[in-house]
């Protein structure tokens, strides 16, 4: 039987050869690619990260934030290891991540807010729009 002999009614040998090897790469590989861990800039799909405002008395301050550390936690995708957080639009100071919580304090007259938060190698920015004392969750996003 010669290399180029047609064994399938429409494919040579060789052709056959190459598209098993092919399929059997495809096949070896996708498993390991669709387990694999997320990359850099992932965002937990539907990141819900609610944030509770509370009275401020301190002159010329907005209200004071808290966001459950659990919640931003899950938005990263990162479970344990260190997070920090940056204050954006809105934000007048953070006091960083705590166990349970992350605070921080408006500025004074915000009518929304962006907070941004990295760790795991992952980073995510998420808004909310602020009405007295409730804070909305508008969106979030890579960053």
């Amino acid at each position: 039987m010669s290399e180029h002999e047609d064994v399938t009614g429409g494919l040579d040998r060789r052709s056959l050869l190459k598209k098993g090897a092919i399929g059997g790469a495809i096949a070896w590989t996708a498993p390991t690619i669709l387990s694999s861990p997320a990359f850099a800039g992932t965002v937990s799909p539907g990141c819900s990260a609610p944030a509770t405002l509370f009275a401020n008395n301190v002159a010329g301050q907005g209200p004071i934030f808290s966001i459950p550390t659990a919640s931003v936690r899950s938005c990263l995708l990162c479970p344990e290891g260190d997070l920090t957080v940056e204050g954006g639009e809105g934000v007048a100071s953070t006091f960083g991540v705590g166990e349970e919580q992350v605070v921080g304090i408006l500025a004074q007259g915000a009518t929304g807010f962006r907070v941004r938060f990295r760790g795991c190698n992952q980073c995510v920015d998420i808004v909310y729009s602020v009405s007295g004392l409730t804070a909305t969750q508008v969106g979030s996003d890579t960053c």
